[in-house]
């Protein structure tokens, strides 16, 4: 079992067990061989049929649960549930409603739980309802079960869980903040970033987590975005990549603030990344300079953040950036072809030629999103620059963008040679 699924199914038992809400009794091992395991599966359902009818706003349902347990007896029912079943039919009316409810919680949670794993919104709400009718512990338990739909296979929920979160208000912000905090003692389970040299850009195990705990923090109001502020200014690494990811979810001065500092002043390359990466979801048009500057930063992967972020506003300082960008940018080495290779594609190349092929490619297609057809002297300079006949990565984002920008289509073109002559242009 993989560390996160470890995790998810350990974090879950033992966040429903504090917050009070007891999973489905297990059933004990007959004392005797008279029952067949298949019998003793039907028993197993009858009795948590039974305990299900507790859920029901019907005293003749209570009854009737009462009566199965009493059938269904040792070793299926404990003594504590038999003597809670009791109680419900007692005089004591505070007493009874108190019996009811934890053996409702007993029944229901698990199952009104496996609503988070649908697909379909209406099923999250009508489970969020359902364990709000259990009180604070149901509330709790369902916060937690939402916070562990960060580390669920589907990225489709993420986005589910944080909604709910944020519904649930304030009950979820101790959790949520509790919960990012956990990532930072937990083993990265053998994946790290590597500092010593390499280009490893994989996040560790709990990177998702972190990060989906940071976008809920800054969308859980006042309260929610003052914990984020403060966890801006922590040492640790982790903590400001997954803050940058997640302050553009909130309050968006605040975060436009916080994210124009960290991409001018932080050390790290990856919370400057992050950080271009979130104005470009801002979509302030303030941010166009810092991005401008960005496009000069020390580290390639962050002048492609820049670059990307910076295709996305409208603004003629942008085009003349982006096309000077292209201009500098290294020019990767591609191997030559050999005899009757001509069409041959590399997807890959080995070390910094892989590097600034990506780098290319990224600038050519903010040029292409930009749509400005100033762009297309520049591309077509740097595609009658590539080697002939190499149907490449890079190749391919020319040979688009160029379409794109004139508007060309219905041809075969597979050269600068007769891209020029599409084009017309005329060798000087």
């Amino acid at each position: 079992m993989r560390p996160i699924r470890c995790l998810r199914v350990g974090v879950l038992f033992a966040a429903l067990a504090a917050a009070g809400c007891g999973t489905t009794e297990e059933p004990k091992k007959p004392t005797k061989s008279v029952r067949t395991a298949r019998d003793l599966e039907r028993q197993v359902q009858m009795r948590d049929e039974a305990l299900m009818l507790f859920g029901r706003n019907d005293p003749a349902a209570w009854k009737e649960a009462t009566a199965e347990l009493r059938l269904l007896g040792e070793p299926l029912i404990s003594p504590e549930t038999m003597a809670l079943a009791e109680q419900v039919l007692g005089p004591d009316a505070s007493a009874a409603e108190a019996a009811r409810m934890e053996l409702y919680r007993r029944g229901q949670v698990p199952r009104i739980l496996h609503g988070l794993e649908s697909d379909q919104y209406e099923d999250w709400r009508s489970a969020k309802y359902a364990m709000l009718k259990l009180g604070e512990p149901g509330k709790e338990a369902l916060v937690l079960a939402c916070i562990l739909q960060f580390q669920s296979e589907r990225a489709s929920h993420y986005e589910m869980a944080r909604r709910m979160l944020v519904e649930l208000g304030g009950v979820s912000l101790k959790f949520v903040a509790e919960a990012f905090d956990m990532t930072l003692r937990q083993p990265a389970g053998g994946a790290s970033w590597s500092d010593d040299g390499g280009d490893e850009r994989l996040p560790p195990t709990y990177a998702i987590l972190r990060e989906q705990c940071a976008r809920t923090l800054a969308q859980l109001g006042r309260e929610g975005q003052e914990a984020l502020r403060k966890l801006a200014a922590s040492p640790d690494e982790r903590v400001r990549v997954a803050v940058a990811k997640g302050a553009a979810s909130g309050d968006r001065a605040q975060a436009f603030t916080l994210l124009v500092d960290y991409l001018q002043r932080d050390a790290s390359w990856r919370v400057r990344a992050e950080a271009a990466v979130g104005l470009g979801l801002l979509k302030d048009r303030r941010a166009v300079g810092p991005l401008l500057q960005a496009l000069r930063d020390s580290d390639p992967f962050v002048r492609r953040k820049a670059a990307a972020s910076l295709s996305i506003f409208e603004d003629e300082r942008v085009v003349d950036a982006l096309v000077d960008a292209l201009a500098d940018a290294p020019v990767p080495t591609f191997p030559k072809p050999g005899p009757g290779e001509s069409g041959r594609g590399y997807g890959t190349l080995p070390g910094p030629d892989q590097a600034a092929m990506e780098h290319r490619i990224e600038l050519v297609e903010c040029l292409e999103r930009l749509g400005n057809r100033r762009a297309i002297a520049p591309i077509f300079q740097a595609l009658a620059a590539h080697p002939p006949a190499l149907i490449t990565p890079l190749y391919k984002a020319y040979d688009h963008a160029l379409r794109t920008l004139t508007g060309v289509g219905g041809i075969q073109v597979r050269s600068a040679k007769e891209w020029r002559q599409q084009l017309g242009y005329h060798d000087r």
